[in-house]
């Protein structure tokens, strides 16, 4: 409990210092309206992510990996189609690479190349990675681990000149993320092993 508190906290820091590098930016407050809305969101997200994994847990011993990773992907394919619908969000059943549905598919603007690249290394390695490791950990050290995300991807941003360092809150909270990481991470570690009892 000690170690999610301690993860949290970071996490809210971290969000507090791209706030304040926002405010900087912009004097008006609708940057700080922004910020505070990708904030709300990314809560939100972190609790379905949550019901996910619990979702997940429960479902996975009783399905393959790879049937598990289908359905994941045709609902999240299902739930776009349906969003951009809803929100008439113009589109076209072709390989526009701009409005189309297989748009991914041209090589213009490398699309087909950025696809493969999300499929095997985000999906393949990434997400099929910690789903078949629900096999041997607990939820919640999963969960807590993916805290870790925000702070490897702002730092390989910062390695392709594509994205800045974050200011002290910032690395205090990335710092905080780590050792909550840690404090819950470290004792199934300790008793050599996690939540499948392998």
């Amino acid at each position: 409990g000690l170690g999610v508190l301690t993860a949290f906290g970071g996490c809210i820091l971290c969000a507090g210092d791209e706030a304040h590098d926002s405010n900087l930016d912009s004097n008006d407050g609708s940057s700080a309206a922004k910020t505070l809305t990708g904030d709300f969101l990314a809560l939100g997200s972190a609790l379905t992510g949550v019901c996910y994994l619990t979702f997940a847990k429960a479902v996975r011993p009783c399905v393959s990996v790879t049937v598990f990773m289908f359905m994941v992907m045709l609902s999240g394919c299902m739930l776009c189609i349906v969003y951009i619908v809803a929100t008439g969000i113009s589109w076209s059943f072709d390989n526009d690479p701009v409005t189309g549905l297989f748009g991914w598919l041209t090589f213009e603007g490398y699309h087909i190349f950025i696809l493969l690249y999300i499929a095997v290394v985000c999906n393949v390695i990434g997400t099929m990675g910690f789903v078949r490791a629900m096999e041997f950990f607990d939820n919640i050290i999963i969960t807590v681990a993916t805290l870790l995300e925000p702070m490897i991807a702002t730092l390989i941003a910062f390695a392709l000149g594509v994205g800045d360092l974050p200011g002290t809150f910032g690395w205090i909270g990335n710092f905080l993320v780590a050792v909550g990481t840690f404090f819950v991470v470290y004792p199934s570690m300790k008793d050599g092993g996690g939540g499948g009892g392998h």
